[in-house]
């Protein structure tokens, strides 16, 4: 941790989705930064932290790489929320070249009904680790390797599910879909750029997961 004041700000967020987030890059030179304003990554996993003592509350206690990954998951089942709500309501009065009314088309049906299942089993299973998580640190217990890389696991499959949901629908949203300041395609960007955040991205938290549960070297030091 530094000053702020020793920090250039570098305007170079010049990107596809997520545009919003507003996020720079740092820039720090010739900055001497003492060992009271530092923590190793091992302080981060689990047990008490040095803050522990100021900070007594259960969510200072969770085990900061297996479960805070769902800050990056969760926004994505917000993302996918937000499109389907879109996609709905488009639909409700929408029709088809011929007069059809495309809320009465079974395809129509099938589609919406899949993105809304897989959402709402993105938000279920990230919910059911974070309850998992603060009842076991309420009781002072410390989650095992395997059981974090399971979270984080699920973080990633989570994420990925909602990406899933949301491609179906941004194709179902038909060729407006296509113009850049349309919503759903808005959604779409935003919801892909969400799911590359390495904390998320599904092949290297599925390789954690298994290397943890066969006992393997575990390299990552995010565990």
């Amino acid at each position: 941790m530094i000053p702020k004041s020793a920090c250039a700000v570098i305007d170079d967020w010049f990107v596809t989705g997520l545009a919003g987030t507003g996020s720079r890059s740092i820039m720090v030179e010739k900055c001497f930064i003492p060992d009271y304003r530092t923590i190793s990554n091992s302080q981060m996993q689990i047990g008490p932290k040095p803050g522990s003592a100021v900070n007594p509350g259960v969510l200072y206690k969770l085990p900061f790489w297996g479960i805070g990954g769902k800050v990056f998951a969760a926004p994505t089942i917000g993302i996918a929320r937000g499109a389907l709500e879109m996609v709905e309501l488009d639909l409700e009065t929408r029709r088809a070249a011929a007069g059809a009314r495309l809320a009465e088309q079974p395809a129509v049906h099938l589609r919406l009904a899949e993105s809304g299942a897989e959402i709402e089993a993105a938000w279920s299973l990230l919910l059911r680790d974070c309850a998992a998580a603060t009842s076991l640190s309420e009781a002072g217990g410390d989650a095992p390797l395997l059981q974090r890389a399971t979270w984080r696991r699920n973080n990633a499959y989570g994420a990925m599910l909602c990406v899933r949901a949301v491609d179906r629908l941004h194709t179902l949203a038909g060729m407006r879909a296509m113009e850049p300041d349309d919503p759903v395609q808005r959604a779409w960007r935003d919801i892909h750029a969400a799911a590359s955040q390495v904390g998320i991205a599904w092949d290297p938290q599925a390789t954690n997961y298994g290397r943890a549960r066969f006992g393997l070297p575990f390299t990552d030091p995010r565990a």
